[in-house]
């Protein structure tokens, strides 16, 4: 669980820090796949 900082600034930079993390998370799961897909 991901704590949020208590000051609306802090929260937003978590926010957004979050949301990076989760699409570089997806990117890389979606290069897989396509890799994996390609050597099919």
């Amino acid at each position: 669980m991901l704590r949020l900082g208590k000051e609306p600034e802090t929260a937003g930079v978590d926010a957004i820090t979050t949301a990076l993390i989760l699409q570089d998370t997806y990117a890389s799961i979606h290069s897989e796949i396509i890799h994996r897909r390609a050597l099919e």
